[in-house]
């Protein structure tokens, strides 16, 4: 009995503006009295410019899965206390000064940044890898 919310308030349409952070806030809460689990995100990005002056740094405590690029865990033991979880460090994509406008203006197709959860029981379960392969295919995509 695992239960898993993820939630985000900071909307959806977002604008670069050279030297400007973006605000996004996923986070993942496991409720109080789930089981001790494997907790997944799978981290999408679509259309994600190759600079590295648009940037983010994962939060503390997640594990990138070996062989699954952008599907990253952390165990989570039973409590009686929700537990929450955020995505990225400091709820924030970074945006450097230094981005110029001919740098935006490549971005013609919007980019997107997607956040899916995933939580499997521990017990039985020899390690994450063997986790993550108890999820359907069908739900990861």
């Amino acid at each position: 009995d695992i239960n898993i919310t993820l939630t985000e308030s900071t909307g959806t349409s977002y604008t670069f503006i050279p030297g400007k952070d973006i605000s996004k806030d996923p986070k993942v809460t496991v409720a109080a009295n789930s089981e001790t689990c494997y907790l997944f995100i799978k981290v999408t990005k679509e259309n994600w410019p190759s600079t590295s002056k648009i940037s983010y740094t994962m939060a503390e405590g997640w594990n990138e899965l070996t062989g699954n690029e952008g599907v990253f865990y952390r165990e989570v033991a039973s409590s009686t206390s929700e537990q929450a979880f955020h995505v990225i460090t400091g709820d924030k994509i970074m945006v450097s000064s230094e981005l110029t406008k001919a740098e935006l203006n490549d971005f013609a197709t919007p980019i997107s940044f997607s956040v899916k959860a995933f939580a499997v029981q521990k017990d039985g379960i020899a390690d994450a890898n063997a986790a993550w392969d108890v999820i359907p295919t069908a739900d990861k995509n």
